[in-house]
C-alpha cells in the first residue's frame, strides 16, 4: 500500500521543476507518507490539487530566475502560440503545398529549444512566400486571403526572432508539447483543409487554458513576461477582425472578450505589485 501511495505522490511532484523535486523531493515524499492514515492508497483529491498548485507555483517562480531581462523572455514565451496560429492560418497552403508543413515544423523546433537565430531563416522563408502576389495563403474554410492581416502574423515571428537573435540572450527551452501541437495541426491539415465549429471551439478552449494559466503564473510572480506574451497573442489573434469587420453574436462577444479580460489581468497584476512597493 505505502509503495502505491508513494509512487502516486512522486508523479505529483512531477509538477515541481526538477532542481526543487531534487533538492526536496525525496523529504517531502517522506513527510507526506507519514502523515498519511495506514491503509491509505491514494492522495486525498484536496492535496494533490494543493501539490500540483505548488508545483506550477514554484515552476512559474523559476522561470523569472535567470540574467535574461522579463522583455526578452516575454518575446520569446510569445513564440509557440504565434506560430502555431500561424499554422493554422495556413490550412489551406499545407494542405496543396506539404513542404509547407515542414517549414513550419522547422521554424517551431528551433524556437522551443531556445535558437532564434537558426530559427529566423525560416521564419523569413515562411514570411516571403505567404506576402507574394500568387500565396494562396487561406483561413477558415480553405477561403485565399490576399490582405495584410495574416502575413502580418508571419512577420511579427520573424520580427521577434530578429530582435531576439540580435540581442544572443541565452533562451529557455520551451514545453515539448508545442512542437506535439504543431504536429496535431499538421497532421490534420494534410487531411483537411476545412475547419469547422468542433475546431473553433477547441482552439478557444486551448487559448482560454493557455491565457488562464498566464494569469496564473502573472498572480504568483507579479513578472510582466506573461503579460508582453498574452498582449502579443491577443494582437495577432484580432487583427484579421481588423481587415475584414463583422457584426459580431453574443458567442464571439463573449470568446473576445474573455480572451480580452484575461490578458488584461495579466498586464494589471504587475502594476499592483509596483504600486505596493
Amino acid at each position: 500500500m505505502t509503495d502505491r501511495l508513494e509512487r502516486h505522490y512522486r508523479r505529483l511532484l512531477l509538477a515541481y521543476p526538477r532542481g526543487y523535486r531534487e533538492a526536496n523531493g525525496g523529504e517531502l515524499t517522506a513527510t507526506l507518507l507519514e502523515a498519511s492514515p495506514p491503509g491509505r492508497r491514494t492522495p486525498p483529491a484536496r492535496e494533490a490539487f494543493a501539490l500540483v498548485r505548488g508545483g506550477l507555483a514554484e515552476r512559474a517562480r523559476a522561470a523569472t530566475a535567470g540574467p535574461r531581462p522579463w522583455w526578452v523572455d516575454g518575446l520569446h514565451l510569445a513564440l509557440p502560440p504565434l506560430i502555431l496560429a500561424n499554422t493554422v492560418a495556413a490550412f489551406w497552403t499545407i494542405y496543396n503545398h506539404a513542404w509547407f508543413g515542414a517549414v513550419m515544423a522547422l521554424l517551431m523546433l528551433p524556437v522551443v529549444f531556445g535558437r532564434a537565430r537558426l530559427a529566423l531563416p525560416v521564419a523569413l522563408f515562411a514570411a516571403l512566400q505567404v506576402s507574394g502576389p500568387t500565396s494562396d495563403l487561406g483561413v477558415g474554410h480553405g477561403v485565399p486571403v490576399s490582405g495584410w492581416s495574416v502575413p502580418l502574423g508571419f512577420w511579427a515571428v520573424a520580427a521577434i526572432l530578429a530582435v531576439l537573435a540580435v540581442r544572443g540572450d541565452r533562451l529557455r527551452r520551451r514545453s515539448p508539447l508545442w512542437l506535439a501541437a504543431t504536429a496535431a495541426v499538421l497532421g490534420y491539415a494534410h487531411v483537411s483543409a476545412v475547419t469547422g465549429p468542433p475546431w473553433t471551439l477547441l482552439r478557444a478552449v486551448v487559448e482560454v487554458a493557455l491565457l488562464g494559466l498566464a494569469v496564473a503564473a502573472t498572480a504568483v510572480t507579479r513578472d510582466g513576461r506573461w503579460a508582453l506574451a498574452s498582449s502579443l497573442y491577443l494582437v495577432g489573434a484580432i487583427a484579421p477582425l481588423a481587415e475584414y469587420p463583422f457584426v459580431p453574436g453574443w458567442r464571439s462577444i463573449s470568446y473576445w472578450g474573455t480572451l480580452a479580460a484575461l490578458t488584461l489581468a495579466t498586464v494589471i497584476l504587475p502594476r499592483r505589485r509596483a504600486r505596493t512597493l
